[in-house]
């Protein structure tokens, strides 16, 4: 959770470099901006996890990924127009993190010692992460066609919309799991002090 700020930082300025300057490192920002994020997830439900197993697929997938995108960058996507690789790679990744966040989602439900479940910040990320990604992926998968038909809501494309929609719920999830971080901990800390002193 601490990494949370740096990390959230960090998205802020790469999407704001890709659409501010797309012609000079949009490409390079995007593709940045998915092999931190593929590091940066899976490490985060790589400590969420208990099973060794699971570690190791999780361990092994985001390698996968991140050589993907890193493979795609320099050999398929030679043109930096279009991005045929990264769609591709991208909709692999956000099934690994829609399926990481419903597989810890289901443990937390079906233990019964957890503490109470939207208590718990974890709960948090993992819905904001199947949310947004549930929802991106499809408007990914769906990309071509709502280019052909010009699909709209309001004015604008639904590729464009449905994303800015999706990111309002991500990062209230995220704010959500934040705060209840900081009050856990505040909570944990008291504990510690008042057990120590009744210690002396």
């Amino acid at each position: 959770m601490r990494w949370f700020p740096a990390f959230l930082t960090f998205i802020f300025i790469s999407e704001v470099l890709a659409k501010t300057f797309v012609h000079q490192v949009g490409f390079q920002a995007t593709y940045t901006n998915y092999i931190v994020q593929t590091a940066f997830y899976g490490n985060l439900f790589y400590v969420l996890t208990t099973s060794k197993r699971t570690r190791t697929a999780i361990s092994a997938i985001s390698i996968g990924l991140v050589v993907a995108y890193l493979y795609c960058y320099f050999f398929v996507d030679v043109t930096r127009k279009d991005m045929y690789g990264f769609a591709k790679v991208t909709m692999a990744f956000d099934f690994f993190l829609i399926l990481l966040g419903m597989i810890y989602l289901y443990h937390q439900v079906a233990d019964e010692y957890n503490v109470p479940f939207l208590s718990n910040p974890a709960v948090w990320i993992s819905l904001g992460v199947i949310l947004f990604f549930s929802g991106y992926n499809m408007i990914l998968a769906l990309y071509d066609y709502i280019i052909q038909k010009d699909l709209q809501l309001f004015g604008r494309r639904l590729y464009n919309l449905i994303p800015r929609l999706l990111c309002i719920v991500l990062y209230s999830c995220f704010s959500i799991a934040i705060i209840l971080f900081r009050r856990n901990a505040k909570i944990e800390y008291l504990g510690a002090v008042n057990k120590y002193k009744h210690t002396i």
